[in-house]
């Protein structure tokens, strides 16, 4: 197959967008496939997750996405800039256009392939109910724009139900992947005088790192031989996360580091995996923690997270995003080395379930039935339901007056 896939920033972040992205790339390369990655980054940047050398990289003009950008915002666009990736795609010639992301940036691929019969597959990379609210103008353009869809690439099962029903036969499941850990945790951490709870995240306000010092600080004079660890990153966030930890009276004990290249050993070092997101999609840390042999505490209330996460079987699920909350559940897995050896050895073995090879094969298969629409009208150019229609309308009427 000729698969193009979108991963806007590859050479700029460090996200979880852009490390699947260019592993996925890689790996559809490896079997045989002829892989072009569109970007909007400048041409001087390399990618920051190593590419296989077969896959083409190819650059839009990055002045003209920054201005994209400005007017994206505005809810108005560029006829330009689509005239560039409308150019971009027919030299690719693919048979098939994959667009990572789940932002109002997708809002410009119906209109690019209208006209043609590349069939087009939008992966959904992270809790939908969320990115309703905080990335587009109404929920009715995001729909209006998953319905221009093929297929929809769902991270977990948990996230189907949010889809309205003309879109249910849309969705394939695809999660990260994680392959197995070659060094393992020992969470028991029987022989250790001082035991680590980790947070591996990008410091985010949805993630919750705050909330993990103040519940840390619940439970700190009762577990004098814990530390408490954050790996993510420095700035703004950074300042203010040390400022939380002296508020708390645990400086000493809980420490915030930049982000680390060697993960694996962060993780192998240490006994429990907190990791407090709101919202997430099939978070690449966690799993890498599972990997690892760590017991894991999440919010109940995280999509993703607590499909990963099994109660009292791989980890704990607390309820509520308060400092008490989480502190109960810390206090839980602080307490029992024989629970947390035991969370252990289940989330090892739960891990398993995102072997790279199962979830390629997933991917590759989502491919191979998109590619199988090549030639045919678009779902988008021939609605037929009622909510088709409408979704269609919608479209036009957005293209109308803010667009064209």
């Amino acid at each position: 197959m000729n698969i193009l896939i979108v991963v806007w920033n590859l050479t700029l972040g460090r996200g979880g967008r852009q490390r699947a992205g260019a592993a996925l790339a890689s790996e559809m390369a490896r079997r045989g496939h002829s892989i072009t990655v569109l970007v909007n980054d400048a041409a001087s940047n390399p990618p920051l997750f190593p590419l296989d050398p077969t896959v083409r990289l190819v650059r839009l003009n990055t002045d003209a996405h920054l201005e994209y950008r400005k007017k994206l915002l505005r809810h108005r666009n560029d006829p330009a800039f689509h005239a560039q990736a409308r150019a971009l795609v027919k030299t690719a010639a693919p048979d098939l256009v994959m667009v990572m992301s789940s932002s109002r940036e997708i809002l410009m691929w119906p209109l690019i392939l209208d006209g043609t019969s590349i069939p087009l597959v939008l992966a959904e990379r992270t809790d939908p109910s969320f990115m309703a609210n905080l990335c587009w103008e109404t929920p009715q353009e995001r729909l209006a724009v998953l319905t221009a869809a093929d297929i929809i690439l769902l991270q977990m099962e948990g996230f189907r139900s949010y889809y309205p029903t003309h879109l249910q036969d849309r969705l394939r499941i695809t999660p990260n992947q994680v392959a197995p850990a070659t060094l393992q945790a020992d969470p028991a951490g029987r022989s250790r005088d001082v035991k680590t709870i980790i947070n591996i995240a990008r410091l985010d306000m949805h993630k919750h790192q705050p909330l993990l010092a103040h519940a840390f600080g619940l439970v700190s004079a009762e577990f004098p031989d814990w530390d408490l660890h954050f790996w993510g990153g420095d700035g703004i966030l950074a300042a203010e996360l040390r400022e939380t930890i002296l508020c708390c009276g645990v400086e000493g004990r809980a420490h915030v580091h930049q982000t680390t290249a060697d993960v694996e050993s962060r993780l192998a070092e240490a006994h429990i995996f907190a990791f407090p997101s709101e919202f997430e999609g099939c978070p690449n840390a966690l799993l890498e923690a599972q990997a690892h042999g760590l017991p894991s505490i999440g919010y109940r209330g995280c999509g993703g997270t607590n499909e990963i996460i099994r109660h009292d079987e791989n980890g704990l699920l607390f309820d509520i995003l308060q400092p008490a909350s989480l502190a109960a559940s810390l206090r839980t897995l602080m307490n029992d080395s024989d629970l947390r050896e035991r969370m252990g050895r289940a989330a090892k073995q739960n891990a398993a379930r995102f072997a790279p090879e199962r979830v390629y094969d997933l991917f590759e298969q989502t491919f191979l039935e998109a590619a199988a629409f090549k030639g045919r009208p678009r779902r988008d150019a021939s609605p037929t339901s009622e909510a088709e229609k409408a979704a269609r309308s919608c479209l036009a009427e957005i293209y109308t007056r803010d667009w064209i």
